[in-house]
């Protein structure tokens, strides 16, 4: 993760991109500016043993003004961790999607740190499928000489070829970008 402060100085200038601009919702395609949550029940984890991830939560984003490119900001949290994981994705406008799904993002972690794919339901809810990710778990300055690399975990389910989320709306003050400081 030799690039985590690159990452981290993308995230926080797309964030500063976005200050106060409207959604621009259409039918079927996630709203910039929305976000999606989701925590999961102790009785749910406890049904679903192979499920690492606690907590989910996602927040779609322009690249910047006027572009058709979307970003994704993704924080996790995991069963075994108290700590929140996190990852810039990027979502470029015409990337295929598996199963040609109209109005789905496809947003991909630089260098080849997985991705993911998502939609709205019609009800709302978006639903995230992936083959895994990576997340961070420390957002911020790169690691001093002699530091440990922050922790990186893999967002899917343990032996799973695809894992689905299913996240719901949330208060996007809930879900902030990270801060500019």
């Amino acid at each position: 993760m030799r690039h985590a402060g690159l990452q981290t100085a993308r995230g926080l200038a797309l964030a500063a991109c976005v200050a106060g601009l409207p959604g621009l919702a259409a039918a079927g395609a996630l709203d910039p500016g929305a976000c999606y949550r989701r925590v999961y029940s102790a009785q749910h984890l406890a049904a679903q043993p192979a499920q690492s991830v606690r907590m989910l939560e996602l927040l779609i984003l322009p690249m910047q003004p006027g572009s058709p490119d979307r970003a994704a900001q993704v924080r996790a949290e995991f069963r075994d961790a108290p700590e929140l994981f996190h990852a810039w994705l990027i979502c470029p406008e015409g990337a295929e999607v598996t199963d040609g799904r109209r109005g789905a993002l496809a947003c991909f972690v630089e260098c080849d740190g997985g991705g993911f794919e998502a939609w709205a339901e019609p009800a709302g809810n978006v639903i995230l499928r992936t083959r895994g990710f990576l997340v961070e778990g420390s957002c911020g300055e790169p690691p001093e000489d002699g530091e440990d690399m922050p922790e990186v975990r893999w967002v899917r389910d343990a032996g799973a070829e695809r894992t689905a989320y299913r996240l719901a709306p949330a208060d996007p003050a809930t879900c902030p970008p990270p801060p500019t400081e």
